[in-house]
């Protein structure tokens, strides 16, 4: 009996196998046994909904998929190539002191004192949450049919910019310039921000952000999850604005890594909406002759 794979499963899967070849290619053999436990991982789970056909492996099914991002995100580690190959971190820095000094965001942000700046590294440490919670909704709704309509969109723009970091290797400007352009401020949130960094995060690479890239995911995949949900829209995309500020002032990440996110996810979002309709289509299309009338 095949497993029957979900389309955004599909992408992880074939994800991982990316990471398999590229790690071969490097001769990283501890990322050729992530990326096959990953496979296994994805495969085994939806073999076990298959074969039980019941309400909790479908559950399980569903709420394991943020723990697929966060698998396929640690996997680049063994793909690291070290400090000697960041190449692009002292030019990607002057473009971003051009907007920080230039163009004054800091002074912007930090004008009234350290509400702003707390409020956004809030909105930066709410994105590993963001996934989670957005599943969470579409449960508290009863719109679990739509719940893979939003997946697809996640998975394709988060592992497309996943399987970019490792071509690109690079450090978190707080790193690469300990000393230069860091907030005024040192929040509790901060300290934690930065505590998870050093705990959890890889060093494969920064470009593009892999949080930006989650958070205009997120906003895109509802947008076509849930096309007549227009206030929760608007809230996403306020909280991807917020949270593109928060990585640059809060130097997690170069100005380049956020546009390259943002390039990223719309790219993904346009091939699948090109190459896998969304199961919403024809409920969209009531959406739109509905407004018409009104």
């Amino acid at each position: 009996m095949s497993p029957r794979l979900r389309r955004y499963e599909w992408i992880v899967v074939a994800f991982f196998v990316y990471i398999a070849l590229l790690a071969v290619a490097m001769g990283r053999w501890v990322g050729v046994a992530a990326a096959v436990i990953g496979m296994a991982m994805v495969i085994g789970l939806a073999r076990v909904d298959v074969v039980a056909e019941a309400t909790w492996s479908r559950r399980l099914r569903d709420w394991m998929a943020p723990g697929y991002i966060l698998a396929a995100y640690w996997s680049l580690e063994p793909l690291a190539r070290g400090q000697e190959s960041r190449l692009y971190d002292g030019y990607w820095v002057q473009w971003d002191r051009a907007l920080l000094y230039g163009y004054g965001l800091r002074p912007v942000v930090e004008l009234a004192g350290p509400a702003l700046p707390f409020t956004l590294e809030l909105v930066y440490l709410l994105l590993y949450g963001l996934p989670t919670a957005m599943i969470g909704w579409f449960y508290y709704q009863r719109r679990r049919d739509r719940l893979n309509d939003f997946l697809e969109v996640l998975f394709a723009s988060a592992l497309l910019t996943y399987a970019l970091i490792p071509l690109m290797p690079s450090a978190p400007p707080h790193l690469e310039f300990p000393h230069a352009d860091l907030p005024q401020y040192l929040s509790v949130i901060r300290r934690l921000n930065l505590w998870l960094q050093k705990s959890a995060d890889i060093t494969a690479g920064v470009f593009p952000s892999g949080h930006v890239t989650v958070g205009v995911a997120c906003w895109l995949g509802f947008r076509r999850a849930m096309p007549q949900r227009i206030g929760l829209q608007r809230s996403l995309f306020v909280y991807v604005v917020l949270l593109m500020l928060a990585t640059i002032y809060g130097r997690y990440h170069y100005v380049v890594d956020v546009v390259a996110a943002v390039v990223v996810s719309g790219i993904s979002f346009a091939l699948v909406e090109r190459y896998a309709p969304a199961s919403g289509v024809a409920k969209r299309a009531e959406v739109v002759a509905a407004a018409n009338l009104v």
